[in-house]
């Protein structure tokens, strides 16, 4: 059975990782490695393994099974097993090729086929896209639509690829499985081997005559509007699936996913925390610092009132409730705007307020104390 590499090196992290330095790890390689998208050797292959390395890594549970034990502790595959299958289930759990090389093995050991329908997945390719909101969409939610130019279903087929349903047969090379079987002599050992039918491309099916207008492919490219609903909630970086509204599969397959990554286009001098709270630099008149003062400002498409104290000083901060990120996409509650007090002094003024400010400097006994002793 294929060694399967450590999850840590998968993913180029250390085993001190933290979630948010995991999250990142994960989401740029499966951006690099996404088969809709990239032109790596063995890209697939390559998806998958970051997949499953994330997925047991972003569980605590499976992550300390995985640092006590390795890949036994998270495959099922050790005596006890951890997974809760037993010995059936260290057959059962690996899938693709390691799968198959089991059941090809006792399938000639014990008389039995072991053949099993392996057809191409005909599902529709998945899609990969990028979305830059504005902070007022981040927060509230919005509908984005994307224009690309997809697969779609063939009009003049309805997807099947021939002129007719008559016109297609079960392949009789691999009897409609989309796999051929066949045997491997290794020395004393005689073993069962599958591949997929090339007479059928895998599909279990052979057309006769093709449908003219998709030329047998049951799709075909087309420029199209998809409407992305962005649910308030989310946060930049997350990325939302959308199920089945993709790329048209072949023979009957369904359409692909779409998978959209989360930006966000910030206003000047305004961040996100981590906890949903936002942050940004709000200036106050050096003459509200000494009387108070009760002022007001728009923030992204909402009036916020602000109450400033006398004597407030630099970096103080002013928190404006419910005034965030909603904490989630099926959530009510919105997190808080700490408003960073800045206090602006003018580098120019009126004479007027230069002489009233220089007769208040003259009758004024406050003095700064900056002895050291």
């Amino acid at each position: 059975m294929k060694n399967k590499r450590d999850y840590y090196e998968v993913l180029g992290v250390s085993k001190s990782v933290t979630d948010d330095e995991l999250k990142k790890a994960y989401r740029s390689l499966a951006k690099k490695y996404h088969p809709d998208v990239s032109k790596e050797e063995n890209a697939e292959e390559k998806f998958k393994e970051v997949g499953e390395a994330y997925e047991v890594l972003s569980n605590s549970e499976k992550r300390a099974r995985y640092d006590q034990f390795g890949h036994a502790g998270v495959d099922g595959s050790a005596g006890g097993g951890f997974g809760g299958g037993g010995f059936s289930d260290f057959f059962n759990q690996g899938g693709g090729n390691n799968n198959d090389f089991f059941s090809d093995i006792f399938g000639s050991m014990f008389g039995g086929g072991g053949q099993r329908s392996s057809k191409q997945n005909n599902s529709g390719k998945d899609i990969l896209i990028e979305i830059t909101l504005t902070l007022k969409e981040l927060i509230h939610g919005v509908t984005k639509t994307f224009d690309s130019k997809i697969d779609i279903e063939c009009d003049d087929c309805n997807g099947v690829g021939a002129t007719s349903k008559a016109d297609i047969k079960t392949c009789n090379v691999c009897n409609g499985t989309g796999q051929v079987v066949g045997f491997k002599q290794m020395g004393p050992m005689r073993f069962q081997t599958q591949q997929p039918c090339s007479n059928c491309a895998a599909t279990g099916k052979v057309i006769s005559n093709p449908c003219k207008k998709c030329k047998g492919q049951g799709n075909l490219k087309a420029k199209t509007k998809i409407d992305i609903p962005i649910p308030k909630g989310m946060m930049p970086g997350q990325q939302i699936k959308f199920s089945n509204i993709g790329n048209a599969g072949k023979n009957g397959g369904q359409k692909g996913h779409i998978f959209a990554d989360i930006n966000v286009s910030m206003p000047r001098d305004v961040e996100i925390l981590r906890n949903y709270d936002l942050k940004m630099r709000y200036d106050i008149n050096y003459l509200d610092v000494i009387f108070g003062a009760k002022r007001s400002f728009n923030f992204v498409g909402e009036k916020i009132q602000v109450e400033i104290p006398k004597g407030i000083k630099n970096d103080q901060v002013i928190k404006i409730r419910n005034k965030g990120l909603y904490k989630s996409t099926n959530s009510s509650v919105r997190a808080d705007l700490n408003l960073i007090v800045n206090i602006v002094i003018p580098n120019n003024i009126s004479n007027i307020e230069k002489s009233l400010l220089k007769e208040v400097s003259e009758k004024s006994s406050f003095e700064p104390d900056n002895n050291v002793f």
